[in-house]
């Protein structure tokens, strides 16, 4: 069993504003993810494959399996995450992470280290890097195309050609390891190795022994020197370690950091950085796991990579070295366009589209009486327009402004809105007749017919009683009239004719 103890510091450096990097700790995993792409990308990206990793690690056994199931989990979480939102596309992350496993060889932990974050050992006074890089200039190193020496001076040692994120797959890189009580791992960014040297790394490991204290000393010391990229330092000093791991031999597992050429300058560093596939070590999601014990650093510094085909690595040194160190290569670069952005962008042109129809229909369907300053006119459209939509000029009447009253003008002027065209001939036919009259007293209007229909509504009136009112009868009065007539008699002779 390994028990040892932690302490993490991470700064935002003393240029950069926004902290890309991302650190964890905990007695079954500790690591350091260092993003990249763009000031938000970066920091999600970092986030993001800690987390992942974190909640796959722990679900199962710690074994090298695991840990490596757990970072290709991380990298899908990462690169579908810039697939999903265009803020995020091209991000990606660094990963360093330690774990104790456990395996035939008894107790362990392994290194998993994807892009330029490093991982030490401080051992028995000595400080030794465990990583290699996953730069252009690293792995021409490796390749045998580049002394260390040059490399410390090639324009692209901090371009790298391995991060979380980028591909759908990843190449895992995993070193196992036996620990001895008193040893100090030193996970960190490279914004402390671009800044402090090995020697200056190694004296504060040695007289900071509390883990926290030592990783606050490590980055106020990147921070004296500029720290021109964000500063992550996590130690991890083992309290009980594997027995056997007192006759290991330190020259095979990693040289002293103090023998490595030291970078002139960091002026292209990791937060701006693209990673390139053509010359990573190792095919897509292809994982080496390399025991320390058991291979000569000598041989596994030079070691090519296994599923890289060679004329392509050749190929990709020739372009470095003809362009001054400029590598091209084609990497499959995270979809821009999803179906669900794309989706959005359709159903944005059709809202845009039926907005466009309807407001010109709606302009299409009005019609209002104007004035060019001498005839009245007919125009299809709004009075003023609508939108982008202009009045349409129907009609030119022959209707003159001196055949309407002057009065009518200033409403002429801007534009009486009738519902069709028929409307707006009958509207000037109107006004040339109200002139007319108007100047001929003696004429007739045009007059107008309003019928009006009424209801019959019955009508409930209240009764009222009248009370009884009582007569008094008079004494009848009967008179008696007699009017005497004469009447004259006149006696005609009847004379009878003799038979």
């Amino acid at each position: 069993m390994i028990l040892f103890r932690t302490g993490a510091v991470s700064h935002a450096g003393m240029v950069r504003s926004v902290n890309q990097d991302t650190a964890y700790e905990s007695m079954v995993l500790c690591a350091v993810a260092d993003g990249m792409g763009g000031a938000a990308a970066g920091d999600v990206a970092s986030r993001i494959a800690i987390d992942t990793l974190v909640k796959d690690f722990s679900t199962g056994n710690p074994t090298v399996e695991a840990l490596q199931q757990g970072i290709e989990t991380a990298n899908s979480a990462v690169y579908l995450a810039s697939l999903n939102d265009l803020s995020y596309a091209g991000m990606g992350t660094t990963l360093t992470a330690m774990a104790p496993v456990t395996g035939p060889d008894g107790d362990q932990v392994a290194i998993a280290h994807v892009g330029d974050s490093r991982c030490y050992l401080f051992a028995n006074g000595q400080l030794r890097l465990l990583t290699n890089d996953h730069s252009v200039a690293s792995e021409l190193v490796r390749h045998g195309e580049l002394t260390p020496a040059a490399a410390a001076r090639h324009p692209q040692r901090h371009m790298l050609t391995r991060a979380l994120g980028v591909d759908p797959a990843v190449d895992v890189e995993i070193l196992l390891l036996p620990l001895a009580a008193g040893d100090r791992l030193l996970l960190c960014s490279d914004g402390l190795s671009n800044e402090v040297t090995a020697e200056r790394m190694s004296a504060i490991l040695e007289t900071e022994l509390d883990p926290t204290l030592a990783a606050t000393a490590l980055v106020n010391e990147a921070n004296e020197h500029g720290a021109r990229d964000n500063v992550t330092v996590l130690i991890v000093d083992v309290l009980v370690g594997d027995d056997g791991a007192e006759t290991r031999d330190l020259e095979a597992i990693a040289p002293l950091a103090t023998d490595l050429p030291v970078a002139e300058d960091v002026s292209d560093l990791t937060g701006s950085v693209t990673a390139f596939g053509a010359m990573a070590a190792g095919g897509a999601g292809a994982t080496s796991i390399v025991d320390a014990v058991d291979n000569d650093p000598s041989a596994q510094a030079s070691m090519p990579p296994s599923s890289a085909p060679e004329a392509k690595r050749k190929a990709a040194a020739a372009a470095a070295t003809a362009s001054g160190g400029a590598v091209e290569a084609s990497i499959r670069r995270p979809r821009l366009i999803t179906i669900r952005t794309l989706a959005f962008l359709l159903l944005v042109l059709g809202l845009t589209y039926g907005g466009y129809r309807f407001v010109g229909w709606f302009a299409s369907t009005q019609y209002f009486v104007s004035t060019d300053g001498t005839h009245l006119t007919i125009l299809q459209g709004q009075p003023g327009g609508t939108l982008w939509v202009s009045p349409v000029l129907v009609e030119t009447t022959s209707t003159t402004t001196k055949q309407i009253l002057t009065s009518r003008l200033r409403d002429l002027q801007s534009g009486v809105p009738e519902p069709s065209i028929k409307a707006a001939r009958s509207f000037i036919a109107n006004l040339k007749e109200e002139y007319q009259a108007a100047m001929n007293p003696g004429a007739s209007l045009p007059t107008t017919t309003t019928t009006t229909t009424y209801a019959w509504v019955p009508q409930t009136y209240a009764t009222t009683t009248v009370p009884a009112t009582t007569v008094s009868t008079l004494p009848a009065t009967t008179t008696s009239t007699t009017i005497a007539t004469t009447v004259p008699t006149t006696t005609v002779p009847t004379t009878v004719p003799a038979g």
